[in-house]
């Protein structure tokens, strides 16, 4: 090689090696599995740095950071491209997601584990008289809320060959940062070195890497057991907004921020948060908060549509009684103006009657005196 860490000539490609410590997938691929939220990129064909433990390096470990966006990312696979001795015996991987990294600072591990069965896949690259694969970590599930990762796939051997973690300017990248940042990190007891970025100490600044789950897909055909929300929403009617600052080695320039906190919110409904490796709160799930609040709002929405439906009713009933009434006013009227009549006219034929009785009274008195 031309360093410890790569060459820049090419070679043609070797031939397959197959081994029963790995699962192998003899497909050569060129781009990242379906479902990928990120992908950093395809190699560039320009370097490697090493990414690899219990080869003939102990261990050495790349890490390069993605951000997490929309609501938050379910996590069931994570992959790193890497160069590849060819026929070395991959016995496992181990991986970490951590945040918070910087020059000389682990930050936090957010999650991380180990397997004995990961999938190493041929993409279809090769030079330096190394081939390249992808290897994968299935079987995961974990939750990231919406923010800023760095992710580490290292390759485990059985005491023989070398692995470098492929260098990448973001062709066929997904999501973001885009193989284009200069954000990496370098971590290895072997090479003595505790998190160096790889820009300032290696000229490597960006590595093939990526994950894969689910972020925002909303499609019935990927979930079960679709019910009605109801009234398990009304928790987050007990949830305590606040304001707050991160601590200065998270936001030096300490904005203000808006929010919840994880451990009260934890105590309010433990479904609402996500939590690190070591099982302590680490984030709210305000996608989750989010859909709660709108099935509160849909709720007190149909109650007021319910109460003025009811007012309208009322509104309409006493409308109708009005009109009834009114109606009712004016047939009495009506009435009462017939009553009167009929009685003026009585009055008038009984003045009438008075009169024509007066008239006869003095012929009657004369006929008496006769």
């Amino acid at each position: 090689m031309k360093d410890k860490y790569c060459s820049s000539v090419r070679v043609p490609l070797p031939a397959l090696f197959v081994t029963a410590a790995l699962v192998l997938n003899t497909t050569a691929i060129a781009q990242a599995p379906s479902l990928t939220l990120w992908y950093n990129g395809d190699w560039n064909f320009v370097k490697g740095l090493p990414n690899e433990r219990n080869t003939l390096v102990t261990q050495a470990a790349v890490y390069d950071d993605f951000n997490v966006t929309g609501g938050g990312w379910l996590v069931q696979s994570v992959f790193s491209d890497n160069l590849m001795t060819p026929g070395e015996v991959i016995t496992g991987a181990d991986w970490e997601i951590r945040t918070g990294i910087s020059a000389g600072n682990a930050g936090t591990l957010v999650a991380g584990g180990i397997t004995s069965a990961p999938v190493v896949t041929l993409t279809g690259r090769s030079a330096f008289g190394y081939l390249e694969y992808m290897v994968q970590v299935n079987g995961l599930n974990v939750t990231l809320a919406p923010g800023h990762y760095w992710l580490n796939v290292t390759p485990i051997d059985s005491g023989t060959g070398r692995s470098f973690n492929s260098t990448t300017s973001g062709v066929n990248c997904v999501g973001t940062p885009c193989g284009n940042n200069d954000n990496a990190f370098f971590n290895s007891t072997y090479f003595g070195a505790k998190f160096r970025n790889t820009n300032n100490a290696y000229g490597q600044p960006d590595f093939s890497m990526g994950v894969v789950g689910f972020g925002q897909i909303s499609s019935a055909r990927f979930k079960t057991n679709i019910r009605s929300m109801g009234d398990s929403s009304e928790v987050v009617l007990a949830l305590h907004p606040v304001t707050f600052e991160y601590k200065p080695e998270l936001d030096p320039a300490g904005t203000h921020q808006f929010g919840l906190v994880a451990e009260e919110v934890e105590k309010v409904n433990p479904d609402l948060i996500t939590r690190d490796a070591q099982g302590k709160p680490y984030a709210v799930r305000y996608e989750a908060v989010n859909t709660m609040l709108l099935n509160e709002f849909l709720k007190e929405h149909r109650k007021m549509e319910e109460q003025e439906a009811a007012i309208s009713q009322l509104r309409s009933t006493v409308g109708k009684q009005e009109a009834t009434i009114m109606q009712e006013r004016k047939d009495f009227q009506s009435k009462l103006a017939d009553q009167q009549k009929q009685i003026k006219a009585l009055t008038s034929g009984l003045e009438k009657v008075s009169e024509q009785l007066e008239l006869n009274k003095p012929a009657s008195q004369m006929l008496n005196n006769q």
